[in-house]
């Protein structure tokens, strides 16, 4: 299944009110997601609810020094492997 026909089923699951979405679909979505908002583009139902929980976390990790830490440590082992 190509990348456009898992964000067509998933909005079909999200429009009939589906509990359980396969958490790595969710993930692409979501990545898919903030790039489209990074470019300032609007994001449909489901990539906003694949970001919900993600907003949170990223929150919680810039907000706490202790995390906002290790998020620059990943952030440097990114540069280091591109």
């Amino acid at each position: 299944m190509d990348f456009h026909s898992l964000v067509r089923e998933l909005d079909a699951l999200t429009a009939q009110g589906a509990k359980e979405i396969d958490p790595e679909a969710s993930a692409a979505v979501a990545a898919m997601a903030i790039s489209k908002a990074a470019k300032g583009k609007n994001l449909s139902k489901t990539e906003r609810d694949a970001l919900k929980e993600y907003v949170k976390l990223f929150q919680e990790l810039l907000r706490n020094p202790s995390f906002r830490s290790r998020l620059k440590d990943m952030q440097r082992l990114l540069d280091k492997k591109n």
